[in-house]
């Protein structure tokens, strides 16, 4: 369900309308929905962007390589995982992620950072809850305020719930 305000439709799709009226000028006698414009989505690097045991997953599933096989020649295989598998790589993948965040805050703790705020993450991040963040950077440009921030009440029942709990990584 989208937040107030927001739309499923893609960051790509509303960039191509907005250029669209933006560069509609060089086209004056075309129809606005004509303007050659299209949407486009930024490249991932695989080998770089996903982890070494993300790539293991998928190697053992597929017998190839993550960056190297086709998708429509492995989807079936990859479907064939079990849910176990899959749920067990999660948590593992979070607790990395608790024991990581741990680490840094420890690091800018023995540096005198106080830029991280508070560092006890034992109490802050916990490996057993749904985990959601941005993985780069909290760019005003990305309208975060628009999925979190209109109904501070609505945030606040996902964060505190009791057995659904959700954290937020930012």
């Amino acid at each position: 369900m989208a937040a107030a305000g927001v739309t499923n439709e893609s960051v790509s799709q509303l960039h191509e309308h907005v250029s669209r009226d933006l560069f509609g000028v060089l086209f004056p006698r075309w129809p606005r929905h004509e303007v050659p414009m299209r949407a486009i989505t930024n490249g991932v690097h695989v080998p770089t962007w996903a982890s070494r045991r993300a790539a293991e997953l998928w190697g053992d599933a597929t017998g190839g390589t993550l960056w190297q096989d086709r998708l429509d020649q492995v989807s079936q295989r990859v479907r064939e995982l079990s849910a176990k598998r899959i749920w067990s790589f999660r948590n593992d993948r979070r607790r990395d992620l608790s024991v990581y965040i741990s680490g840094r805050c420890d690091s800018q703790s023995r540096t005198g950072d106080s830029s991280g705020g508070n560092c006890d993450v034992g109490t802050l991040l916990d490996p057993n809850v749904l985990t959601t963040g941005f993985a780069r950077r909290f760019a005003t440009y990305k309208r975060a305020n628009l999925l979190l921030l209109p109904d501070p009440n609505r945030l606040k029942r996902l964060l505190l719930d009791e057995h659904r709990p959700v954290q937020l990584l930012v």
